[in-house]
């Protein structure tokens, strides 16, 4: 969406990496069991419990991501499948490389599904801090396996951001 709001000052991405066009799966995603759910309709219980277990989380916070999950429109996930089939997919590293303002890629040190050798070799001009920001003993979901480590690195980046790019 960052092509389409003309007044940002910074952008954080984390979750998945920036995709070019075509997009590469084979390199930008490590081949898991558990990746397949994110395109697929209708989940089980079991295929549901499967995902948020390989995200690494705790018990807890591992049962808010299945609550989630239940109460997600299962046609989002199919329907994210068929506008990639269709060519849909915006051409992501074009865009950040076109953006005049900072760009925060974050990314969980023990992600199981996320390429980090991919997302090192974007070679995004204007990356924040020139490289991909590691946290640490979290999985896919650093803003649930650590909140207070994300929080720190988003004020960090805000706050960088509100110093040195022309805010609107």
């Amino acid at each position: 969406t960052a092509a389409d709001l003309p007044n940002l000052c910074g952008l954080l991405v984390f979750g998945t990496p920036p995709l070019q066009d075509p997009p590469r799966f084979d390199l930008a995603f490590h081949s898991h069991p558990s990746t397949k759910f994110i395109f697929q309709e209708q989940l089980s219980d079991v295929e549901i419990s499967l995902w948020a277990q390989a995200q690494g989380l705790s018990l807890d916070v591992a049962q808010r991501v299945i609550q989630a999950m239940h109460l997600t429109d299962p046609k989002c996930r199919s329907s994210l499948a068929k506008s990639i089939s269709r060519g849909e997919l915006r051409d992501e590293c074009a865009i950040l490389r076109r953006l005049a303002y900072p760009v925060a890629i974050l990314h969980g040190e023990q992600d199981p599904f996320v390429n980090r050798d991919y997302m090192n070799g974007l070679h995004l001009p204007g990356i924040w801090r020139d490289c991909v920001t590691i946290l640490p003993n979290v999985g896919h979901s650093p803003q649930l396996a650590d909140p207070k480590k994300f929080d720190a690195i988003l004020l960090d980046f805000v706050s960088y951001c509100l110093k040195n790019a022309a805010c609107h």
